[in-house]
């Protein structure tokens, strides 16, 4: 069984002074009292799977907050977005009109 340490209740010295033989002395006493529940430990590839979840919402985030930050400077440069193009899904026709925008000071 595998649970959570922050479970274990602990009560005066017992928060400060962490030994195995008193680690298991505080297990021994919840679990005869029935204050502890397991907590599920995920397979491998459950946990991949997690990992690649957890990735994909960072590249999301990301693009939305690069996504924001380019239409922001087309508002600080003064350009306006078209009206055809002015939402959320930056389209192939958006994407290739952002290319050819003319901005005032060039990186180069």
């Amino acid at each position: 069984m595998v649970v959570n340490p922050a479970d274990i209740h602990r009560k005066g010295k017992e928060k400060f002074t962490k030994t195995n033989r008193i680690n298991a002395q505080l297990i021994a006493r919840e679990l005869k009292d029935s204050r502890l529940q397991g907590i599920h430990v995920p397979n491998q590839e459950r946990e991949q799977l997690r990992s690649l979840f957890r990735r994909r919402n960072d590249l999301v985030k990301n693009f939305r907050r690069i996504k924001s930050l380019i239409k922001g400077l087309l508002l600080n440069q003064g350009i306006p977005i078209p009206v055809e193009f002015d939402n959320s899904h930056w389209s192939h026709s958006f994407r290739d009109w952002l290319d050819n925008v003319d901005f005032a000071y060039s990186a180069d």
